[in-house]
């Protein structure tokens, strides 16, 4: 099997971080997620790579060649800066592979029409007999995710390039956090400065796998990664918190926070007022996890009871399962709650910059108090109100601090549909208002991240 190398055309570029008379220093970024992949962690790859090679560094991405699971949108290959060379591997997936069957139940239609729901399917005696072995062996096959595969191959590229490239900064995103394990065996053989970037936590707070045994292993995965790299950095604050509570011998002068954000530069016209898919009070972006909407939905469905010509109409782009749309037609909201499918990534910023307002989901519980979805960074750049449906935590102070819209946290529904009835009045009467471009919105601009990544790279390749 080999491996695929393409060099985007050269342009010259203002070297911002550097002196001008230093030879740029090569930055190697390992991430699974990169264009053509759509996916929410893409764009943060991207816009850091582009504002980091703005600042002087020479940049190698090593990703894959393709994703057996991952949506695909050609339309981001366009994102990529000119000048970064790109490496594309194979990834061995092979659980990943095996899930596709059972896939089916995630819708990922590309549509402008709504979604309607499918015919339940009944399952045959094989399938049921044989669930649970192809369950196990899933599981087996997946340890610790489903892109474990690409890790050995992950650890050679590195390995390699490093040897090729002396004094080259590595700088691994996850998930999936296999990936760091690929990185941190290369370091076992070769020397060279890692910065490890965690978009999403491993084992803490927000994931807790199932059994002691599992926990544990894992932990020490984890563990073998943060003290082997030289700088670890958190997407959120309680995302760092829980690190250095769980790994009381971590420096926390190596933990940094820096949280994800938007790349101003990418967002497009907004869409026409008369597009049909804005004809609604609020719209959702993004994949719709199983039970994320269960709220919402309990909440619309007090508001139809009451006065269904006030109540509001959502409409949903992205993923979403079967079971979701059968039911909210089962509830008789399929009017109020309308499926659009996967739209491109430039479709749905035009849509979120035009849309009255917009919704941002989580389930309720502690365990999502650190995350923060990565939709609410555009969201906070389109100016648009913002209804938050999330518990205490990061997400919920972004919004409050941003001054963004209005934060409900989840388990009550009967509060939850008070103040959705609230916020659509002031939505409809022209009173809501989003976040406003000031100094605490500009925080979650992806130049001031790239500055901060730039400066910890910069203190890494200083150390040699």
């Amino acid at each position: 099997m080999t491996s695929s190398t393409v060099l985007k055309r050269s342009e010259s570029s203002v070297d911002e971080g550097m002196d001008s008379k230093q030879v740029p220093r090569d930055l190697l970024v390992v991430t699974y997620h990169f264009p053509p992949i759509q996916s929410a962690g893409v764009y943060r790859l991207v816009g850091l790579v582009k504002h980091l090679q703005a600042r002087g560094w020479r940049i190698t991405v090593l990703t894959v060649q393709r994703s057996t699971h991952e949506s695909h949108d050609a339309e981001t290959l366009a994102l990529i800066p000119d000048g970064v060379r790109v490496i594309r591997t194979h990834s061995a997936e092979p659980a990943a592979a095996m899930l596709r069957a059972t896939r089916a139940r995630a819708r990922a239609v590309n549509t402008a029409d709504p979604v309607t729901p499918a015919a339940p399917r009944r399952k045959n005696l094989p399938h049921r007999v044989l669930g649970g072995p192809w369950r196990a062996a899933v599981r087996v096959l997946s340890y610790p995710d489903h892109q474990i595969g690409w890790a050995p191959r992950v650890a050679r590229e590195v390995a390699r390039f490093v040897q090729r490239h002396p004094g080259t900064v590595v700088m691994s995103s996850t998930p999936p956090h296999s990936t760091q394990l690929g990185v941190r065996l290369a370091r076992a053989f070769v020397t060279f400065g890692w910065v490890a970037d965690f978009r999403d936590p491993w084992t803490i707070p927000l994931r807790q796998p199932k059994g002691r045994a599992n926990l544990a292993f894992q932990r020490a995965m984890e563990r073998w990664v943060l003290f082997g790299c030289d700088r670890v950095i958190a997407n959120t604050i309680g995302n760092r918190d829980g690190l250095l509570k769980s790994f009381s011998k971590l420096d926390p002068g190596r933990v940094v926070t820096i949280p994800n954000a938007f790349d101003t530069d990418t967002m497009p016209s907004a869409a026409r007022s008369d597009d049909a898919a804005l004809a609604c009070d609020i719209a959702y972006f993004g994949e719709v996890y199983p039970g994320m909407l269960d709220e919402y939905r309990d909440a619309v469905r007090l508001l139809v009871a009451r006065d269904a010509g006030a109540a509001p109409v959502l409409h949903v782009f992205g993923r979403v399962t079967d079971e979701d749309v059968a039911r909210v037609a089962r509830d008789g909201l399929s009017a109020h709650i309308v499926f659009f499918g996967v739209v491109s990534y430039t479709r749905s910023l035009a849509l979120m910059r035009s849309a009255r307002s917009l919704l941002l989901l989580l389930p309720e519980g502690d365990a999502m108090a650190t995350c923060v979805p990565s939709k609410l960074y555009p969201y906070l750049f389109t100016g648009r109100p913002v209804f938050a449906l999330v518990p205490r935590g990061d997400a919920a102070r972004v919004v409050t601090e941003t001054e963004a819209g209005m934060v409900v946290v989840p388990g009550n529904v009967s509060a939850t549909a008070d103040a959705l009835q609230r916020f659509v009045e002031s939505v409809r009467s022209g009173r809501a208002r989003g976040a406003v471009a000031n100094e605490r919105r500009d925080a979650y601009d992806m130049r001031r991240a790239a500055d901060e990544v730039h400066a910890i790279l910069q203190q890494v390749a200083a150390r040699g």
